[in-house]
């Protein structure tokens, strides 16, 4: 049964783990702006169902880590300066919109990007612009992402006072080995004090880590994992290193034999599902990758929206942010100066690509990440018969245990979770699934391993796209 379960559902050859769904579907080729603005003139057909949340982006950052996929560069004050000014004037034009004003939003995300490389008046005037322009909820959860190095007294407190209550931060390692291969340059020190300081200043606090660096032994990621715990923040996430998103130097100097070789995919799952169980040992893990003391919030902008239900909804303001409506997903242009003309000079939203469907298995797809869930979202959308067929196998399989309505990844579940996920994709979503898998393997040779082509041009190209936007890529 498992087998069969597999080879009908589950991808065979190459994967990938990190993934925002809905994907685009680039033979649409309808105006982006004219598209959204469809569905920005339309109030919420169903207010109250589902959770509604905004992500800012702040794409700059004073030093380029070298694990980091998302768009970022390094900003000078007068790029920043401007680019917050476009920023602002995105959130009044979503702000207006029918859609928008009609929302009472559950999460705002600020995320990068280091936000922390904002003044405490910058950041003081931005979330002090969201609370004005939008309707927000009176639990509402404000998470802003921080760096060690920049998140100085003065900033935590003017951020705290201006609404967030809720911060997170990459460590990504305590290790000097890999934090040095990583170009990771916030100091142990720096790190302890933004550990205390979130303690003291927000209601909730997370830090992230990585694993699967090249060499990094069983060993080490246990004492990571302890001296991680030993922060004493609350909360802590853990992620597998995605080698396809780390910087074009990092991957030269794996070829040029600077750095170990990548460890193979299965080596790779089996270090972050060991980091998984020694975290486990101090906390309680909520899903996957978050793992909280008892009584401490996860993160309802992630878990509860973005990987959430068909129903809950999210806009993305900034440079490359993503939004997931009801039958629309869309992004704003990466290119931070394509981004500010579109706002500063031709007054416009800058969507630069739109891709109308409705994404129903949401729910479902993300049932790897959360680790459970039930029927009732299947049963009122009317795909019960598909996901419960799904789920049956899975539970046949050994890969899930059902507990009355609950459904939960079992701990050989968990070790396929990714497949999982895949293995939920609609008929039309996962041949574009496919077809993402299958340039990457043809354009980069890539492969479980992560980015290996002989070609190192292809392979830089694919990482410069993100962290360098005013370069040309592939």
């Amino acid at each position: 049964m498992r087998d069969e379960y597999l080879s009908l559902f589950l991808p065979q050859d190459i994967l990938l783990e990190s993934f925002t769904f809905p994907f685009f579907d680039i033979n649409y080729t309808v105006d982006p702006v004219a598209m959204a603005s469809l569905f920005h003139n339309t109030p919420d057909p169903t207010p109250g169902r589902g959770k509604r949340g905004l992500y800012v982006h702040i794409p700059f950052c004073e030093t380029v880590c070298a694990f980091c996929p998302f768009i970022k560069s390094v900003g000078t004050l007068e790029r920043i300066e401007r680019y917050l000014e476009a920023l602002h004037l995105e959130i009044s034009m979503l702000a207006e919109t029918p859609l928008c004003g009609s929302w009472t939003f559950d999460a705002v995300y600020l995320g990068g990007g280091t936000p922390s490389v904002l003044s405490p008046r910058q950041i003081d005037a931005l979330l002090a612009h969201i609370r004005s322009a939008f309707r927000l909820s009176s639990d509402l959860e404000m998470t802003i992402e921080v760096e060690p190095k920049s998140a100085t007294e003065a900033f935590c407190a003017a951020a705290a006072g201006a609404g967030a209550n809720r911060v997170s931060f990459g460590v990504q390692t305590l290790n000097p080995r890999y934090r040095e291969m990583m170009n990771l340059t916030a100091s142990l020190d720096q790190i302890q004090a933004l550990a205390a300081r979130s303690r003291k200043l927000f209601e909730a606090a997370n830090f992230d880590m990585i694993v699967g660096y090249p060499g990094q032994t069983e060993r080490e990621v246990e004492d990571d994992m302890a001296a991680a715990l030993a922060l004493d923040v609350g909360n802590i996430s853990v992620f597998p290193l995605d080698y396809l998103a780390t910087l074009p130097s990092f991957l030269d100097r794996v070829r040029r034999g600077e750095y170990p070789p990548p460890p193979p995919s299965a080596r790779r799952w089996e270090l972050f599902h060991h980091a998984r169980a020694e975290l486990a040992r101090g906390y309680d893990a909520q899903n996957m990758y978050f793992f909280s003391e008892p009584g401490m919030p996860g993160c309802r902008y992630m878990f509860d929206i973005v990987y959430g239900g068909y129903f809950d909804e999210f806009v993305g303001v900034g440079a490359g942010a993503y939004s997931m409506l009801r039958g629309l997903a869309y992004s704003n242009d990466q290119f931070e100066r394509n981004y500010t003309q579109a706002l500063l000079e031709e007054r416009r939203l800058p969507i630069a690509m739109a891709t109308p469907g409705h994404a129903y298995e949401k729910h479902y797809v993300y049932f790897g990440k959360r680790t459970r869930a039930d029927l009732s979202e299947a049963r009122e959308l009317g795909i019960d018969t598909v996901i419960a067929a799904k789920l049956n196998a899975l539970e046949g399989a050994g890969y899930v245990a059902r507990d009355r309505q609950l459904y939960t990844l079992t701990p050989a579940g968990e070790r396929i979770y990714a497949q999982i996920m895949v293995g939920f994709l609609s008929d039309h979503q996962r041949r574009l699934y496919d077809r993402v898998c299958l340039r990457m393997k043809d354009k980069l040779n890539w492969n479980f391993d992560g980015a290996q082509s002989a070609d190192t041009a292809a392979a830089r190209g694919l990482a410069a796209f993100n962290v360098m936007p005013q370069r040309k890529a592939l």
